[in-house]
């Protein structure tokens, strides 16, 4: 067994300018922890694999292809490979999103 606390992973530079924590890479998986402050923003952008999305605190608004949902803790959004999605906390305290991308080449 192999037990990580999220507070312990060091943040990596990414792309969206937020904190993220790499919490497992392997041959065709990723998961990461991206966490967004109050008013912060990942702009619209298009991944080559499947993403889902799993908001494990908070709240937000998520847009994936030509859709824009508000969603809060224990929900579940999915992005196919190639949908543009992005996201907007809009909340007052943190949204912690727990990122799988499935496929990776």
């Amino acid at each position: 067994m192999k037990i990580l606390k999220t507070s312990e992973i060091a943040p990596f530079e990414n792309p969206h300018k937020v904190d993220g924590r790499k919490l497992f890479i392997g041959d065709n998986i990723q998961m990461v922890r991206l966490t967004l402050k109050p008013g912060e923003v990942i702009a619209p952008h298009a991944a080559p694999v499947n993403v889902f999305f799993y908001v494990a605190a908070g709240q937000g608004i998520c847009i994936a292809g030509n859709e824009t949902a508000e969603v809060e803790s224990d929900t579940m959004i999915f992005s196919q490979a190639g949908m543009t999605h992005g996201w907007t906390n809009n909340g007052t305290t943190d949204l912690k999103l727990l990122v799988c991308k499935a496929g990776m080449v």
